[in-house]
């Protein structure tokens, strides 16, 4: 959830811009309501840290130039207003900004952590060791949903024991599991498995 950045890799004082930087500019303001669009140079854009869904930043896959990407939205019944804006930030701000970034979120995990021991401690303590795990790992991803797949893959667990552990787990219920359409999975790009869990908050 956190990524490190060298702050040597970033380009972007360079004299001659890479060809995506070109045609991106060092910042740009659209109102989506407008039918105006980012340049298709955006889209080439890396994910390097989501912060938010309003707030991330990314970097060109060619250069190494960062960008800070912030989208607002105000869903008023007589006026909405869909706007997004990208700036070209130093490696070092960007570096900041991460900094910054995985304080936050230790300080929230501390946090987190202390109430699902508070709601669900004397259940942990007699739990499996690969029920652990995944009590751990959903913990510590705080309110994520995540599908059976990727704590598979993450834990390097193999899935019928993920699986098997999860309904364990929603048994004893320390887990919650919810089912998505098929047309949210598409529209939010959730994983193939409409199936998603979390630690219980009740």
């Amino acid at each position: 959830m956190y990524n490190k950045i060298n702050c040597d890799d970033n380009h972007m004082n360079k004299a001659e811009p890479c060809p995506i930087c070109e045609s991106l500019g060092e910042t740009l303001f659209v109102d989506f309501d407008e039918d105006e669009r980012f340049p298709e140079g955006f889209y080439k854009l890396e994910m390097v840290q989501w912060f938010s869904e309003a707030h991330d930043l990314r970097r060109c896959p060619q250069c190494g130039a960062y960008y800070y990407f912030t989208f607002e939205t105000d869903n008023d019944i007589f006026c909405p207003t869909h706007t997004g804006e990208y700036k070209r930030i130093p490696g070092e701000e960007a570096e900041r900004m991460l900094q910054e970034y995985k304080a936050r979120l230790e300080e929230r995990r501390k946090e987190y952590r202390k109430q699902v021991r508070k709601l669900h401690g004397k259940v942990i303590r007699t739990l499996p060791e690969t029920e652990k795990r995944i009590v751990e790992y959903l913990t510590d991803r705080l309110y994520d949903e995540t599908c059976a797949e990727d704590i598979s893959k993450d834990l390097g667990i193999d899935i019928a024991v993920v699986e098997k552990a999860l309904e364990s787990l929603k048994e004893k219920r320390v887990v919650e599991e919810f089912s998505y359409t098929k047309e949210l999975v598409e529209k939010r790009g959730f994983s193939e498995s409409f199936m998603k869990y979390h630690i219980r908050r009740t």
